[in-house]
């Protein structure tokens, strides 16, 4: 995020403004910090089978 408005500041072409990132926008997602050595790899294949679901809006979020 911060670099795609520093890229619009260097074009001219920022507008200023709420911005909103979610999983399409890879605004959210699974941490790389620490967690990460706990997530085995079914984890992470079923977390990218629900955020493959959930970004067309095959499920809904609450």
């Amino acid at each position: 995020m911060v670099f795609n408005i520093i890229k619009e500041a260097v074009e001219g072409d920022f507008k200023g403004g709420i911005c909103s990132l979610g999983l399409k926008e890879k605004g959210v997602g699974l941490s790389i910090d620490n967690a990460l050595p706990i997530v085995n790899d079914k984890m992470k294949g079923k977390i990218a089978e629900i955020q493959a679901k959930i970004i067309p809006s095959k499920i809904e979020i609450p």
